[in-house]
């Protein structure tokens, strides 16, 4: 199959090698306004498979609008392409970026298998609405939506609770302070390499989103969507205005949301024990571990 180099947009503009065609059985979807298209990319889809996928897609992205009231940014954005496609590493995942067609950028969401329960769909979603070099701010406002709308065995919770996860992490000393937690790939244990983004330190990593979608969540929940948002417009790669949007320093909304995990989790031993085993035994594999003993849950 022929290849053309296409741009695409993580942190930075990267150039990777995509296909030039699809097959032309693939089945497409695009709504009314052409905002979104969704796409199966496989081409091994049924007609009622892809129904299916498509209705889950157009409906989490109609949820993710309602839960930001996102309806002016969404509309005023570039169109949103969502491709499901086969699963390169057998991980089931999904990427958002930036890519060029025709000389204009438009957003893509790239579902890695997964079947009809995609992971991780609802939180790139929310980063195709709301994209932001941060990646802080997009896994924080990710997180938050794809607990609510999507798949509860994605990463980083894995079939479990952020803030259980956040207590292992304290338990074990592997709590990363969130000031040091940066805007880009390296404080995440991730690096580019051949102009992809890539894991370099899982367990690095996995603290981090774990830490992210917790934080997010308590921000959400005590100051509302609405601060969030006014989080996301007032942010920039040098700043995050903690104190500007909600009243504190980083250091003091840090120790509220430690006391609150803290709260949450002092009555859920037998949970915390069970992620602390996974982690203890290899906290590369402990996001796998709880979603293979999850697997039978109806997720």
């Amino acid at each position: 199959m022929a290849k053309r180099l296409v741009c695409l947009l993580f942190i930075g503009l990267l150039c990777v090698a995509a296909s030039a065609s699809a097959s032309a059985s693939a089945s497409v979807w695009t709504s009314d306004d052409g905002k979104l298209v969704i796409r199966d990319e496989t081409a091994n889809m049924s007609a009622e498979q892809f129904n299916r996928t498509a209705e889950k897609t157009r409906s989490t992205m109609d949820n993710i609008r309602k839960y930001w009231l996102a309806d002016q940014e969404y509309l005023s954005s570039e169109v949103i392409r969502v491709e499901f496609a086969h699963s390169v590493s057998g991980t089931p995942n999904s990427l958002f970026f930036f890519r060029q067609e025709n000389g204009r950028r438009v957003k893509v969401v790239r579902v890695f298998g997964g079947g009809e329960k995609p992971q991780q769909l609802a939180h790139k979603l929310t980063s195709a609405v709301f994209p932001h070099g941060d990646k802080l701010i997009r896994n924080m406002m990710g997180e938050a939506t794809e607990r609510q709308f999507g798949n509860p065995a994605s990463f980083p919770v894995c079939g479990a609770g952020a803030d259980e996860w956040v207590a292992v992490l304290i338990q074990t000393g592997s709590f990363i302070p969130l000031a040091k937690i940066g805007t880009g790939h390296a404080d995440w244990g991730m690096a580019i390499v051949d102009n992809v983004p890539v894991i370099k330190d899982r367990k690095k990593q996995h603290a981090a989103y774990i830490e992210a979608g917790s934080f997010g969540q308590y921000l959400i929940d005590v100051f509302g969507q609405a601060k969030m948002k006014e989080f996301f417009y007032r942010a920039d790669m040098t700043h995050r205005p903690w104190r500007e949007v909600f009243g504190y320093p980083l250091e003091d909304l840090e120790r509220q949301w430690l006391a609150q995990v803290k709260r949450k989790t002092a009555e859920r031993p037998e949970a915390i024990a069970t992620l602390a085993g996974f982690w203890q035994q290899d906290p590369r594999t402990a996001c796998f571990q709880m979603q293979r003993q999850t697997k039978g849950m109806k997720l």
